[in-house]
């Protein structure tokens, strides 16, 4: 696929639907991770590459089951007692937001940075690619799955990409 922001959006809405789908029959999935797990699945499908999901799960010897039960658990009860509304406002809001016609209006410095295993925008549906090709002077950093990346996380671990900002920082005029 060659950055088709429908078939994104089509891959997110396929995964909300088989949630909704599973979570009106009572079927908690099992895994804690499975909506980026679906969702990752989903654009693979969708983008008919030949590319396989790469496991970034951690080793069973790494957690005990019980300790991974119990943050499950901690996970279930903080979302019982959240407001669905602001889940689905969220959802809601991003559905049919599509920059792409104003991304060459954008005169700012840009540097947008993902991480290879992030299963929330996957790089395999290519899609950062045609739009900071459409933005000047923008930069794309795809970091590398490594042991520090974390998925869709890795952008709490500022120490990963860190290096990338302080480089594009230097590029930057000085302040007036």
């Amino acid at each position: 696929m060659t950055g088709d922001a429908a078939k994104a959006l089509e891959a997110f809405q396929n995964t909300v639907r088989e949630a909704a789908l599973l979570a009106s029959r009572g079927q908690l999935p099992a895994d804690r991770l499975w909506s980026f797990h679906e969702a990752r699945h989903q654009c693979l499908v969708l983008s008919k590459g030949d590319e396989q999901p790469r496991s970034n799960e951690m080793p069973e010897e790494a957690i005990s089951t019980d300790a991974a039960e119990a943050y499950y658990k901690k996970l279930v009860e903080e979302a019982s007692k959240a407001d669905a509304n602001n889940s689905l406002y969220g959802i809601e809001a991003v559905e049919d937001y599509n920059p792409g016609p104003d991304l060459h209006k954008i005169k700012a410095k840009l540097m947008a940075i993902n991480s290879a295993d992030d299963e929330a925008n996957p790089p395999a549906l290519h899609v950062m690619e045609p739009a900071i090709a459409k933005i000047p002077g923008a930069r794309y950093v795809l970091i590398p799955q490594s042991e520090q990346t974390h998925g869709h996380y890795t952008h709490l671990r500022a120490a990963i990409w860190k290096p990338y900002l302080v480089e594009f920082l230097k590029t930057l005029p000085p302040m007036k």
